[in-house]
């Protein structure tokens, strides 16, 4: 009987401490609940792989306008290494530091392990964290893309802030990729991708592009072509476009500034996109490539901008080498003639025109050169090079042998261009050839009217040998 009562005393007890953990589960969830919410506008940036983690660094009273503000457990030892030993101090110290503070904070954090109040995975366009209790918060995204965000919030109140970038950099891209192929005379688009400034509290703000074109670069004022802010595309009486040719090395500097940019403050986070066209000249073949180096600049004045660093695309031209060579012993051949044609065939393809430098040697023009020809011919060496070329697909055609030798079939070309670092190297394949001739009397093709010659002579031929043949033998 004592033993059954004992047992049911246990279980009752059991009971009674697993209710009273609940409960106290339950109080402890109940009291880090609140009513208010801060939203995260992530603009444009890319957080797919961040989590936002909010810290109550202080606890927050509110009373009219006023706000009184006491330590966090979690922060104590933060604000007594600082010699902030009241609630008071620890404020002001806040308050006088707003420059460095967050940075701070965040290091504190990391340093010991801090756990965060609430977190919340990112989400594109904007995260919310809700039921946040009183206080007054610092918000850190996950990794060191972005910086973290300080907040107060008390009694059923609703705070926007925006998502802070390190600062605002340049993504530079030609034809959409890190790298591009080109053909000389021909126009590239250009885009350089930044982002909006957080600038809370800010009354006046600057922000331009800079760009340094290479002498392989052409570009005039026309070739500009937009700014755009999220989804505002710019009117041209919203920005100056600025360039100016270095005449000792040839480059060329665009400016492209935003006029009254401060008005933009409520687009933090959001892309602004600079897009713009230039030609590739004659001198891109000279090192068969031409850079193009962009960074922007932002700050409170505007002749003292912080600068990003620079990001820099690369537009590559290929030259195609033909070597011509008898078809026996491989020696070369001079005097042959070609047409080189876009495309698979010469029928549907279009023929290129070509400036000779002389000596085998040809290089696609720019707008500016007016003297070409369509005709390369193979020097003593037989070898001709043609440079500022794109890769793609050519057809090589021969229109003239040398002399004793047959004219050779139309030759497809297919030069690719491949990089695995951005472009930095390129790895050119297809661009070399060889064309042979061969020498001696070139048959009819089958089927034609020649071959019904030859039967034709062949069988008289018969016929005259056996005539003779016959009457040889009636002599006899």
């Amino acid at each position: 009987m004592k033993n059954k009562m004992k047992n049911k005393m246990k279980k009752m007890i059991a009971m009674f401490m697993m209710f009273a953990m609940i409960l106290g589960l339950n109080t402890v969830a109940f009291a880090a609940e609140g009513t208010n919410t801060v939203h995260v506008n992530t603009g444009a940036y890319d957080v797919s792989n961040v989590t936002f983690n909010a810290y109550r660094v202080f606890d927050v009273t509110k009373s009219g306008a006023n706000y009184g503000y006491v330590m966090t457990a979690k922060f104590v030892e933060f604000f007594n290494n600082n010699s902030c030993t009241t609630d008071d101090a620890a404020y002001k110290y806040v308050d006088k530091n707003q420059g460095t503070i967050a940075d701070n904070l965040k290091k504190y954090i990391t340093d010991n392990g801090i756990q965060a109040d609430v977190s919340v995975k990112a989400a594109e366009g904007r995260t919310t964290f809700s039921n946040l209790a009183d206080g007054y918060y610092i918000i850190v995204p996950s990794g060191d893309t972005f910086s973290p965000n300080l907040v107060t919030v008390a009694e059923t109140e609703t705070k926007t802030v925006n998502l802070k970038g390190k600062e605002p950099t340049a993504e530079k891209k030609v034809e959409n990729q890190d790298w591009a192929s080109a053909q000389v005379g021909k126009k590239v688009t250009f885009k350089v991708t930044s982002q909006v400034p957080d600038m809370t509290g800010k009354s006046e703000y600057h922000f331009k592009l800079k760009d340094k074109l290479s002498k392989g670069l052409t570009m005039t004022a026309a070739d500009f072509v937009s700014v755009t802010i999220g989804n505002e595309t710019l009117g041209k009486d919203k920005y100056e476009v600025k360039l100016t040719s270095n005449n000792q090395d040839g480059t060329t500097e665009l400016e492209v500034t935003i006029k009254e940019f401060i008005n933009y403050s409520e687009k933090a986070g959001e892309n602004i996109v600079f897009e713009y066209q230039a030609e590739v000249n004659k001198d891109a073949v000279t090192v068969d490539k031409a850079t193009n180096t962009a960074q922007v600049g932002f700050g409170n004045k505007s002749d003292e901008l912080t600068f990003s660093k620079p990001d820099t695309v690369k537009v590559y031209t290929h030259t195609l080498t033909i070597t011509k060579v008898d078809g026996k012993d491989q020696t070369p051949l001079a005097g042959a003639e070609f047409e080189l044609y876009e495309g698979t065939s010469v029928q549907e393809g279009k023929i290129i025109k070509l400036v000779d430098e002389g000596k085998g040697v040809y290089h696609v023009p720019d707008t500016t050169e007016l003297t070409t020809t369509t005709t390369v011919v193979s020097p003593t060496t037989g070898i001709i090079t043609i440079k500022g070329l794109k890769e793609g697909t050519y057809t090589l055609k021969e229109t003239k042998a040398p002399d004793g030798y047959n004219k050779g079939k139309d030759t497809e070309i297919t030069i690719t261009a491949e990089s695995n670092d951005g472009g930095e190297t390129v790895t050119v394949t297809g661009n070399t050839i060889t064309v042979e001739n061969n020498s001696g009397l070139q048959l009819p093709s089958t089927g034609g009217m020649g071959t019904i010659i030859f039967v034709a002579a062949g069988v008289c031929v018969v016929g005259f040998l056996i005539f003779t043949s016959r009457k040889t033998k009636r002599t006899k």
